[in-house]
């Protein structure tokens, strides 16, 4: 038993140590000092315990170096052959230390965190006052690539599972009586060169709103079991990965009424249309409302006829009004043929919410797209649109899953789950 044991004894002389600063200060060097020592001696018993049961043959001990909650361990482990004759280090795999990894589990999870909060520099340098080291960012940047990337894959194979295989989704199997879907797009700059942009694309989901404060002048509503999903690719591939999350989170295909609220793009669109059969699409006022602005901003009565034709719920004038401007010269022709598309693609969305009244509690039925805004200011702006920032591709879709897990709340749980 003694041998399984690992001891290290703190001794402090009280004289030495004036104040409550220098008594801080004198445990964090002597607790740094034991991690690193214990660390080193509990890895070595526990290889001696793995080559004691004659799985491996010692080939030669090898060093190896691990950022650590305290600082950089070095410790040495032996590289061995298995029965079938590959070479491996059994104590790595034994203790959960990935291959090539510079951090100890507990380090990579506070650096993915930090980097996807902060720049990588910025992340770097609070990681480097935490555990006391001098790190270069590219760690930090390399690790979240690698990380990313395998959670990335795992991602599509269980996506892959349900539109190739055929293989049903896990769900709690509720029936909702709503799900609120919000969709909209942001561009992010390219690194490809100056002015270049890629889009990602941004979807909400949740089941309900309930005021913040009852009491508060300002009327704030909390979106109930809110799930966020963004990715930089195909509309396509979008659909799939969220129709997936609609089905495994919310039990989408038992859902009693489905509102699916958008800016009226026709990608955002084919997605309800392609992976999101039974929703009923309500077009975002603001977005409409836009577009009227800054066609007849100059004429500020015609604005505000076209405004009151949708307030009034008389929309189906609205084309009608836009070409008679347009015939009389009030906007040029290029601009009325595109506000008329517009419009007419979505005319029959305006007040598509009406369809739900009665049905569904009346603060889900909005005609705005607020709070998929909101997230994509949260969620993309905020970490991928600061001043400077270009990304590649691959480098955006590699840390936005860390991104999302930390908006949604399963950061904690992924790390436990993987460790």
């Amino acid at each position: 038993m003694g041998n399984n044991i690992a001891t290290y004894t703190i001794c402090i002389d009280v004289e030495k140590v004036a104040d409550i600063k220098d008594i801080e200060d004198k445990l964090k060097r002597e607790v740094k000092k034991a991690y690193k020592k214990m660390m080193v001696e509990i890895l070595s018993k526990k290889e001696q315990k793995i080559f004691s049961r004659g799985k491996y043959i010692k080939k030669k001990k090898i060093s190896r170096y691990l950022y650590s909650q305290f600082g950089l361990i070095k410790f040495d482990r032996y590289k061995a052959v298995d029965r079938n004759g590959k070479w491996l280090y059994p104590l790595d795999i034994a203790v959960g230390i990935e291959k090539n990894s510079s951090f100890s589990p507990s380090v990579e999870k506070r650096a993915v965190y930090l980097a996807s909060q902060y720049p990588y520099r910025q992340a770097c340098a609070i990681l480097s006052y935490e555990i006391e080291e001098d790190l270069d960012h590219r760690l930090i940047w390399r690790l979240v690539q690698k990380k990313g990337k395998k959670l990335r894959q795992k991602q599509k194979e269980e996506i892959e599972s349900l539109y190739t295989h055929a293989k049903d989704v896990e769900t709690d199997n509720k029936k909702r009586e709503i799900i609120v879907i919000e969709a909209d797009g942001t561009g992010i700059s390219s690194k490809e060169g100056k002015g270049k942009w890629m889009e990602a694309k941004l979807g909400i989901i949740y089941t309900g709103k309930r005021l913040e404060s009852n009491t508060s002048k300002t009327q704030r509503y909390i979106l109930d079991n809110k799930t966020v999903y963004a990715d930089i690719s195909d509309i396509d591939s979008f659909g799939k990965a969220f129709s997936y999350i609609a089905e495994k989170n919310y039990s989408y295909s038992k859902a009693e009424n489905i509102l699916f609220i958008s800016d009226g793009d026709r990608g955002i669109k084919n997605i309800r249309a392609g992976y999101l059969p039974g929703s009923i699409h309500q077009l975002d006022h603001y977005h409409l409302k836009k577009r009227l602005r800054q066609a007849f901003s100059p004429y500020p009565d015609i604005l505000d006829r076209m405004l009151n034709l949708i307030n009034s719920r008389d929309e189906q004038k609205l084309p009608y009004y836009i070409r008679l401007a347009k015939i009389n010269g009030v906007v040029d022709g290029d601009t009325a043929s595109e506000l008329i598309s517009y419009i007419e693609d979505n005319l029959s969305d305006i007040w598509a919410v009406d369809a739900l009244r009665g049905k569904v509690k009346k603060e889900v039925l909005v005609t705005g797209s607020g709070a998929v805004e909101k997230n994509i200011d949260i969620v993309l702006a905020r970490r991928f649109k600061g001043r400077g920032m270009s990304w590649s591709k691959e480098g955006a879709r590699n840390l936005m899953p860390f991104r999302l897990m930390v908006e949604n709340g399963n950061f904690d749980t992924y790390f436990e789950a993987v460790a």
